[in-house]
């Protein structure tokens, strides 16, 4: 050991993660893979509020030969910053990219002289590629078949799980999906579903709820695409009487029965569900391929909230097509009478690589041209129409999900004519008063609450 001392590694993973909370768990599948070929790979993890410098002095210090960097669409700028400078500071190391935002632009990235590799699609295999030297000198875009996904290692190492001390610990049961919904890159035709097999999962889950410290975050496009498979992992969960936090991201529409009557025996505090209702708006979801979602969606999260022992966390997205400001109102309304613990108002990312964007033009759908690539407007939806639901986003995490205001807002809205008007209402006060609509700190709300007018003035 002590002969290696100080040697540099084969390669560094870097992943920039958006939050100090966050992980990259695409980093740790890839080392866990290379390991088959006794590769000394290196992981560094920075937030995005991390100061360059400080990001490359660490990539420095490693003397590393391959540095690679999973680039998503929140950190392609940090990125492209990084490149030059990681570079400069190491000119003999190549440099490789992967992850979606450069799966579907690898035109644009490799035309920066920095970039040397462009990794297309998983990257498992084409990494190994790439440090075996087994790619030609003039073979930039790697694009290779990778093993199936039930054949890839448990991506963490006992050492690893201290440094999830404070953050999320991610895993993936399953990659892609078998739905299509037109804004999501799962949807295409090379995101199939491949699920790991179910006896390694209940194995892993042991394992994780062991050593985990925090919250386990299943990152699997749609968790319980089949239910019944679903069913025995929580069962399981349940039944080993782990006190972790487990989060799902869970479509709504198809909990059945024995899925509510199973869930409704978990402990408080054992599951953590994501459900993207999106819209119900019918006309919406049927252009977004999520047809016949919100009947069942709506019976399947007000039973879940009946229960009280799941915490919930609702999303809508604004900018879909034939969604207007009143459907998405609506909609609005719709989640809030739900009762959720978080509602999300998000907005529609136009990501490349999606049937969104393909049809853009038909939408009328104008969008940054830069990462995020989030909507401007489109036919149903002006930019004042965006300008009103950001404001009412932004009031709806400092008002509704801090949980704090909840009642004072339960009191008023049907007064308003529903959450959505009087949210809208909200951030005109807001506006008037010259506050933050993202403001959270209590005395200033309870100040600017206090000085709404009350529909009988």
């Amino acid at each position: 050991m002590e002969e290696n001392a100080g040697a540099a590694p084969d390669a560094l993973l870097l992943g920039l993660n958006a939050r100090f909370t966050h992980s990259n768990p695409a980093l740790y599948g890839i080392r866990a893979y290379c390991r088959a070929d006794a590769r000394d790979i290196e992981i560094f993890e920075f937030g995005m509020n991390t100061p360059p410098e400080e990001i490359v002095s660490g990539v420095e210090v490693s003397r590393a030969g391959i540095v690679g960097i999973s680039v998503y669409i929140w950190n392609a700028d940090l990125a492209r910053t990084l490149l030059p400078r990681i570079k400069l500071a190491l000119p003999e190391c190549r440099i490789v990219l992967g992850g979606p935002e450069v799966t579907h632009s690898a035109r644009d990235w490799l035309s920066m002289d920095e970039v040397d590799f462009v990794v297309a699609g998983p990257g498992e295999e084409a990494f190994r590629k790439i440090l075996a030297g087994d790619v030609s000198a003039n073979e930039r875009l790697i694009a290779c078949a990778n093993p199936p996904f039930a054949d890839l290692p448990f991506p963490y190492e006992e050492g690893d799980f201290a440094r999830f001390e404070n953050r999320y610990l991610y895993y993936e049961s399953s990659r892609g999906c078998p739905y299509r919904c037109s804004y999501c890159l799962s949807s295409r035709e090379d995101a199939r579903l491949e699920e790991r097999r179910l006896s390694d999962v209940l194995c892993e889950m042991d394992t994780l709820a062991a050593r985990a410290f925090g919250t386990v975050k299943f990152v699997d496009r749609t968790f319980n695409a089949r239910p019944e498979r679903a069913r025995t992992i929580w069962r399981h969960l349940i039944e080993s009487g782990v006190r972790k936090r487990f989060h799902f991201e869970v479509r709504p529409a198809l909990l059945g029965d024995e899925d509510i009557e199973l869930l409704e025996t978990a402990p408080a505090g054992l599951f953590q569900f994501e459900m993207g209702v999106q819209s119900t708006n019918e006309e919406t979801l049927r252009a977004a391929h999520r047809a016949a979602d919100w009947h069942a969606a709506r019976k399947a999260i007000a039973r879940l909230s009946a229960a009280g022992n799941i915490r919930t966390h609702l999303d809508l997205i604004a900018g879909l097509p034939f969604d207007t400001l009143e459907t998405i109102g609506r909609s609005f309304d719709d989640v809030y009478a739900l009762g959720p613990e978080h509602l999300q108002l998000g907005f529609l990312k136009v990501l490349p690589g999606t049937e969104m964007r393909e049809r853009a033009a038909e939408y009328g759908l104008s969008h940054s041209p830069h990462p995020p690539y989030e909507i401007y407007e489109n036919r149903w939806l002006s930019r004042e129409d965006l300008s009103i639901l950001r404001d009412i986003a932004a009031l709806t995490g400092s008002l509704y999900n801090t949980g704090r205001f909840r009642p004072w807002l339960d009191a008023r809205r049907e007064a308003h004519g529903g959450a959505f008007a009087l949210f809208r209402a909200l951030a005109l006060h807001w506006r008037g008063l010259g506050i933050a609509l993202h403001l959270k700190e209590p005395r200033v709300v309870e100040r600017a609450l206090a000085s709404f007018p009350s529909m009988d003035q």
